[in-house]
């Protein structure tokens, strides 16, 4: 969404990004672009794949017309509902069903990487 909405306001276009191309970039052209579209990126026969189910019943989000459109530029993400990653469900009805680690132990180690990435990478 960011991307999209920064390249249509760049160029005071909303046409420069379309909502099914700004969806393809975080889907099957991301794979590609790690060189997995083989196996990764859409939902097709034979790829793994993980799966986010979004209620689209908010106020928000209504009226759902193109379900595209309103996953890139309305939902915020508490809408989803269900996850489900390589074919184990993690997450159903808003509850986290699985989660093998210390929570805390995570936001750690998260935070600590993070830090090694600005300091190897010089970004401030």
């Amino acid at each position: 969404r960011a991307m999209a909405s920064g390249h249509r306001g760049h160029h005071r276009d909303a046409s420069v990004v379309p909502t099914q191309r700004a969806f393809d970039m975080i889907t099957i052209e991301a794979a590609r672009a790690i060189g997995r579209a083989d196996s990764l990126g859409s939902l097709e026969p034979g790829k793994q794949a993980d799966l986010a189910i979004v209620d689209l019943d908010h106020p928000h989000l209504t009226p759902c017309s193109d379900p595209v459109f309103t996953l890139v530029h309305a939902a915020q993400g508490f809408e989803v509902d269900t996850v489900v990653c390589a074919g184990d469900v993690v997450m159903a009805d808003r509850e986290i069903e699985s989660f093998d680690v210390d929570v805390d132990d995570v936001l750690e180690r998260a935070t600590a990487t993070a830090a090694a990435i600005v300091e190897r990478t010089g970004y401030t």
